[in-house]
């Protein structure tokens, strides 16, 4: 006899709006600390040990790092690291608190 597995699972489109609300705040970020992608790319690519083509998913917001890449992100980029603390304590900037997908990029 097999038993079912229960629990709640996010739902898939949940995520993806949640990933994509994310891509945006690390794009917006790394464009504050970096004007394009090649000052991007010059800065960051020997330190956080990635290619190219990866910094240009994150700096576009199509794609997100993963962890370990963002908490190598967050030391070089003063704004990266400001963008997680604010995600992280789920507030804005003016200390009220937010839900992120009340109000998805």
């Amino acid at each position: 006899m097999s038993f079912k597995k229960e629990g709640k699972v996010l739902p898939k489109i949940f995520l993806a709006a949640h990933e994509r609300h994310v891509a945006a705040i690390i794009s917006s970020a790394m464009r504050k600390d970096f004007q394009n992608i090649k000052i991007a790319a010059t800065a960051m690519a020997p330190q956080v040990e990635i290619n190219i083509e990866t910094l240009k998913k994150w700096y576009n917001g199509t794609n997100i790092p993963s962890g370990s890449n963002l908490i190598l992100l967050a030391r070089i980029s003063p704004s990266v690291r400001e963008a997680v603390f604010v995600m992280i304590n789920n507030s804005d900037t003016t200390g009220q608190d937010t839900n992120p997908m009340e109000h998805p990029i």
